[in-house]
């Protein structure tokens, strides 16, 4: 879980039959469509950026969760996020 107000916790791989692998760390904006796009590598300088914060997981796809600060968790969706309820 996110520990500072802008910390962000990402686990890739929702499906418990995968080893989970997470990053935590602070962001700009905690928007859903920002985060999907400030977590992928699309341009080449995307993975430069990346590795300056530490984020060495794969891009953001499908059933990866993110967890915001205040503690809600929503999974990549084949289109958008769904809130995941625990």
């Amino acid at each position: 879980m996110a520990e500072r107000d802008n910390e962000l916790a990402i686990a890739e791989g929702a499906e418990p039959r995968f080893p989970v692998t997470t990053w935590t760390g602070p962001v700009e904006s905690i928007n859903l469509e920002a985060i999907f796009r400030a977590f992928n590598r699309v341009e080449m300088e995307d993975g430069a950026r990346l590795e300056e914060i530490g984020y060495r997981l794969p891009s953001l796809s499908v059933d990866d969760e993110v967890t915001l600060p205040d503690g809600t968790v929503y999974r990549v969706a084949s289109f958008g996020f769904e809130e995941v309820t625990r």
